[in-house]
């Protein structure tokens, strides 16, 4: 993964090394346990690639 970016509420456009993108929605996703403070949108949207550059991670 190149690159991420926020597009909506709980919804990310990945970009790949090779050009390729994807968008990823996940409204619907079940926040529980590690995941429930993704719930808030705005933690949410403070995602940022991980070293190595090649996974998304949640804030810390």
């Amino acid at each position: 993964m190149s690159a991420v970016d926020v597009i909506g509420a709980h919804r990310l456009r990945m970009r790949f090394e090779d050009g390729a993108e994807s968008e990823l929605a996940l409204s619907d996703w079940p926040w529980q346990g590690v995941f429930e403070p993704l719930q808030d949108s705005e933690f949410f949207a403070q995602v940022q690639l991980a070293e190595p550059a090649d996974q998304a991670r949640r804030p810390a």
